[in-house]
């Protein structure tokens, strides 16, 4: 949605708001509204008491799934990967393409072929991604879990290793949001 019909939904209102509270809901519904029209759930980083949309709890086997994909001997640049994990198991790493169109079909079809009961599934790209207004090297993630409503996305800055064609992750490894589980 953009600007303008974010400001024009909030000015059609019946009434004007009578409080800051009141004001402050107002732009939390536009906000709302505006997300799911973008195809994002409302409110992805909030904590909830639902233990399947806790972000929180996918940071720790994100963290060490982008780790095994640093270590995939197969590993190469401006490249995207999927991961299954089949009843608590992982299987390897596979080659996505560029186009997007085609990784969807070929993540569902993965997915439908795959022995029962899939419990993760990892989306990777390692490569220039655009990150505070400039491209830096970097691996991102999309980390999903069976029965959780919510994935993480996940960042890390990488480095070239000592050995050639390897590479490392330094600075911190980021959890930079959410977004709705439509795999599994």
């Amino acid at each position: 949605m953009t600007a303008a019909r974010f400001l024009c939904r909030l000015q059609v209102s019946a009434e004007p708001p009578r409080t800051a509270v009141e004001a402050d809901s107002m732009i939390d519904a536009g906000f709302d509204a505006s997300r799911q029209e973008a195809g994002y759930s409302s409110r992805p980083l909030m904590p909830s008491a639902d233990p399947k949309t806790k972000l929180a709890e996918l940071a720790k086997p994100a963290k060490s799934s982008l780790d095994d994909l640093l270590r995939f001997e197969k590993l190469k640049t401006e490249q995207w990967f999927m991961r299954l994990s089949v009843g608590g198991q992982a299987r390897n790493w596979e080659f996505l393409t560029a186009d997007s169109a085609t990784n969807d079909t070929m993540i569902k079809e993965k997915i439908a072929q795959s022995e029962k009961p899939i419990t993760e599934l990892v989306l990777a790209f390692v490569g220039m991604v655009d990150w505070r207004r400039s491209k830096q090297f970097m691996a991102y993630l999309q980390y999903f879990r069976a029965d959780y409503e919510q994935g993480a996305l996940c960042l890390r800055h990488l480095k070239d290793a000592p050995q050639p064609g390897k590479f490392e992750g330094f600075g911190g490894f980021m959890v930079i949001g959410g977004c709705k589980n439509i795999w599994i």
